[in-house]
């Protein structure tokens, strides 16, 4: 499993040594906040788009997106 942990600066070197204590832990990666965003947009437009298949949330056609310009 992986997991988006986020630390504050002043105690991120505190939190990746804590990290890389743990036996079970196999890497760790810091990563920057862009990255980050565009993980946390890609899981929701991915939520988004399981919801759309079961039903459960309505699309706009393209035709109302050109209408919205």
């Amino acid at each position: 499993m992986t997991l988006l942990v986020e630390i504050p600066d002043n105690r991120a070197t505190f939190g990746l040594e804590v990290l890389n204590n743990l036996s079970f832990v196999k890497k760790v990666n810091p990563i920057s906040i862009e990255k980050s965003l565009l993980i946390n947009e890609m899981k929701e437009a991915v939520d988004n788009l399981i919801l759309v298949k079961q039903g459960k949330m309505k699309v706009k056609t393209a035709r109302e997106l050109y209408d919205e310009l």
